[in-house]
């Protein structure tokens, strides 16, 4: 397994795939991320930990998805970073709307 970029990209690959398991184990080493589903402290990787979150909105598990990308957000904001806003944007976006707050999620 991979750490960092690398790692990011084996488990973009392996959520493609549909291979959750191995995306989920793959990105959370990428992006510094605990068993409690929380980056460990002084450890951001935005790329892995917003894969990541979208990992754990597709295997059903919402509340930490939401909770992971709200903690990573303001680090994307700070270097605006489009590609990765815009994923996190949309990965908010799904688990609002998979709550059924229609409205919040055009919001997010």
């Amino acid at each position: 397994m991979q750490e960092g970029l690398a790692g990011a990209v084996y488990g973009a690959i392996d959520l493609i795939h549909g291979r959750l398991r191995q995306a989920l184990t793959q990105l959370r080493l990428a992006a510094g991320i605990g068993a409690d589903d929380h980056p460990r402290e002084g450890n951001r990787h935005l790329m892995p930990a917003i894969l990541f979150a979208e990992a754990l909105f597709e295997t059903g598990r919402w509340e930490p998805a939401e909770k992971l990308l709200n903690s990573v957000f303001p680090l994307g904001q700070n270097l605006g970073l489009p590609d990765q806003l815009i994923m996190a944007h949309c990965t908010l976006a799904r688990i609002v709307e998979s709550q059924g707050a229609h409205d919040r999620a055009l919001e997010t």
